[in-house]
């Protein structure tokens, strides 16, 4: 798998982007008001800036191979959590900088650090959205400090933790 698996996935979820249990809005499964509070701080648009696997960091677009089968990858991804619990990832080129368009649609929800995202539309654009089938929610810890949004996969297929740091707008 590639991390433009995980961009994929976050956005199969990230790619995108689970963005499965689906709790409306800012939801999250946490008690209380810092729950509640955190996944208000997600609402919003992201880009893509760099990707982490086995200590090897990479700036978007970029790859980085961790083994002779695996590699880690971004393009350039911008990602909206919005306020009524919708995803969406609009890709604008590949892992290379070549132009490449590819949009993903679903929810997202967090509980605690947990952000799940379950991605059920992808497409080239708005206009040519096709369900996906089956869904599959991905969940990736998450965490945000200043206007840096960090995410971490823990995908045993993988075999190794991603992270992909996004920058607010």
């Amino acid at each position: 798998m590639q991390t433009g698996i995980l961009i994929t996935s976050f956005k199969q979820a990230l790619f995108a982007l689970g963005l499965a249990v689906l709790l409306a809005a800012c939801g999250g499964g946490g008690s209380g008001g810092g729950s509640m509070r955190l996944a208000s701080d997600l609402v919003g648009t992201w880009d893509s800036v760099e990707v982490e696997a086995m200590g090897m960091i990479q700036s978007c677009p970029g790859e980085t191979v961790v083994s002779p089968t695996e590699s880690v990858s971004c393009g350039t991804t911008a990602v909206s959590f919005n306020a009524d619990g919708t995803y969406v990832a609009v890709d604008t080129t590949d892992e290379l900088g070549n132009p490449f368009n590819e949009r993903t649609e679903g929810t997202w929800s967090v509980s605690g650090n947990m952000l799940t995202i379950t991605e059920t539309m992808q497409g080239p654009d708005a206009a040519n959205l096709v369900p996906i089938s089956p869904l599959d929610p991905i969940t990736l810890t998450w965490s945000i400090s200043a206007n840096r949004l960090t995410t971490t996969l823990n995908d045993p297929q993988i075999g190794t933790p991603v992270t992909l740091r996004l920058q607010k707008r």
